[in-house]
């Protein structure tokens, strides 16, 4: 337990994450940070250190002469002699986090320490990450994204989260695992810009008419819309929470790709 909560590498992490992936609809190289992100879930540590605190809770107002509380005795003699027991993980948690083992624990307020640790440093490894520097202009928020709940079929719904979180096979992506430099990652639609999220999703010429389907619609909810520049149009649509623009960004992703293969 202790070495899951350094490293959150335990067997019951990587069917979670699997899990995580397969709600998407996206492969198993994505970003582990973009789909925890994009769910709102915490990796499960979290909650197995929650439910220790809340046994250490029950075992610490036990009588002392149950077999709990000896319990309890035992775990911490062990921990003092090197030997890792679940109550080491405790400790460490108590130090890092400067809770006073002598009283009983407030559980959540603990959470909410773990969850707020983990969100901040989440939010510096995005800020560094070359694959996740688009998905970092409109992903603002640590919480489950409404079209997820929205489109419940997953196929359709793994057409915006591959967008999303560049699981996609756009040049931006494909040049990246060969290497070719950034500006070399041209549209082979239009062969005038570099094919990213945005391109595709905003400015590609060759799904134009697709795209005048969905501007339509978003236009009927947002009419300042076509003022934007492409970068905040397409923050916007990707930040989009209205049913009916998902839907048509959905319609939207399929027609281009669609024609993207023709």
């Amino acid at each position: 337990m202790h070495g899951m909560y350094i490293t959150c590498k335990s067997d019951i992490e990587k069917i979670h994450k699997q899990f995580i992936r397969n709600m998407l609809g996206v492969h198993n190289k994505s970003s582990i940070d973009a789909i925890y992100s994009e769910t709102g879930r915490f990796p499960l540590y979290i909650d197995a250190l929650k439910q220790m605190c809340k046994y250490y809770n029950k075992q610490k107002k036990a009588d002392p002469n149950l077999l709990i509380n000896k319990a309890l005795t035992e775990s911490i003699s062990l921990d003092s002699q090197g030997i890792k027991t679940w109550f080491s993980t405790f400790s460490h948690l108590s130090h890092k986090y400067n809770i006073p083992m002598n009283e009983e624990i407030n559980v959540s307020r603990l959470t909410n320490l773990l969850q707020t640790s983990y969100i901040e440093a989440w939010a510096k490894r995005i800020k560094l990450s070359r694959k996740l520097r688009t998905f970092i202009t409109f992903k603002q928020q640590y919480t489950l994204e409404p079209y997820i709940s929205i489109i419940r079929d997953v196929k359709k719904r793994s057409t915006i989260s591959k967008l999303r979180i560049s699981a996609h096979n756009l040049q931006i992506e494909k040049g990246r695992h060969s290497n070719i430099p950034v500006d070399k990652r041209i549209c082979k639609q239009c062969k005038t810009a570099i094919e990213d999220e945005a391109h595709f999703l905003i400015s590609c010429p060759k799904y134009q008419a697709a795209r005048q389907t969905l501007f339509s619609h978003v236009h009927t909810i947002c009419p300042n819309y076509t003022s934007l520049n492409d970068k905040d149009k397409f923050i916007w649509i990707m930040s989009a929470e209205n049913k009916s623009i998902i839907k048509h960004l959905v319609n939207f992703i399929e027609s281009a790709y669609h024609i993207r293969q023709l």
